[in-house]
C-alpha cells in the first residue's frame, strides 16, 4: 500500500489521532505555538509553509494567533477535506501535494514540518530538507518537530541526535530546542487519564493546559518523546 492510500486511509474518519479537543494535544499546540514567537516578534506580517498540515489544526491556530499568510499542503485530500471545513482561515490556502512532489515556488519567513518527516526514508528526508532550505527567505526559519524515540525496524523514526544533524547539515543553525511530548510516569499517566475523561464532559480551561505546557517545558530533553527545533537559515 503507496503512503498516499494508507493517508487516506487514515483519514477517512475526522480525528484519527484525537488531537480536537485533547489535553496532551492542546497542551502540545500551546508550546508549538510559543515556540515560534519570535519569528513574528518585529510585528510583520509573515508568509507561512505547514508541510504535512494534517487535518489544519496548527494551520489555524498560526494564521489567526499571529495573522500569518500560510500555505499548507498534505498528501490525503480526506485530511485536507476535514481542514477546509473545520479549521478554514481567510489566511490559509490548502493544496494536496506530497513531499516529493512538493517543489519551491516561493520563498517563506517560517516553514512548519511537524511530525511528519519520519514518516520518509532517509533519502527523501534530504530531499525534503534541502527544498525547504530553497524555500526559506535569507535570515527565516525551519521548525521541525519529531517523536526521538530512536530508530524503527524500517528506520522511519529519529534518535534526538539524528534529528539535530539532519537540520544542522542542511543549512540551518539551532536557535532552541523545546520538549513537544514528555515521557509520562505511572502517576501522571493516571492523572492525564483522568482528567482526560472529565475533559471529554467538559473541555478544561486554558489555565491548566498553560500548567501542563510549563510542566512539560521544564523538562529535559531526555525525558522527551518529542522534541521541537527552531533553526535559522545559513
Amino acid at each position: 500500500m503507496d503512503a498516499k492510500t494508507t493517508f487516506e486511509n487514515i483519514y477517512s474518519q475526522e480525528d484519527p489521532w484525537n488531537y480536537k479537543n485533547t489535553i496532551s494535544d492542546r497542551t502540545r499546540r500551546a508550546i508549538l505555538l510559543k515556540h515560534i514567537e519570535v519569528v513574528f516578534s518585529d510585528g510583520s506580517r509573515k508568509s507561512v509553509l505547514d508541510a504535512g498540515c494534517g487535518e489544519g489544526y496548527l494551520t489555524r491556530d498560526v494564521a489567526s494567533q499571529f495573522d500569518a499568510e500560510v500555505d499548507a499542503f498534505d498528501i490525503s485530500e480526506n485530511a485536507l477535506a476535514i481542514a477546509r471545513r473545520r479549521n478554514p482561515h481567510e489566511s490559509i490556502k490548502y493544496f494536496q501535494l506530497n513531499f516529493e512532489d512538493y517543489t519551491p515556488t516561493k520563498q517563506y519567513d517560517l516553514i512548519l514540518c511537524e511530525e511528519a518527516l519520519y514518516y520518509l526514508s532517509q533519502e527523501k528526508r534530504i530531499s525534503a530538507m534541502k527544498k525547504f532550505h530553497d524555500s526559506i527567505k535569507a535570515g527565516g526559519y525551519l521548525r521541525l518537530t519529531s517523536i526521538i524515540s530512536g530508530p524503527t525496524r524500517d528506520g522511519n523514526f529519529f534518535t534526538f541526535d539524528a534529528l539535530k544533524e539532519i537540520v544542522v547539515s542542511n543549512g540551518f543553525q539551532p536557535v532552541s530546542i523545546w520538549p513537544s511530548v514528555i515521557k509520562k510516569n505511572f502517576f501522571e499517566k493516571v492523572v492525564y487519564r483522568l482528567l482526560e475523561y472529565i475533559n471529554k464532559v467538559k473541555p478544561v480551561g486554558s489555565a491548566l493546559i498553560s500548567y501542563f505546557a510549563r510542566q512539560t517545558l521544564n523538562r529535559s530533553l531526555s525525558n522527551c518523546r518529542a522534541v521541537s527545533i527552531l533553526a535559522k537559515k545559513i
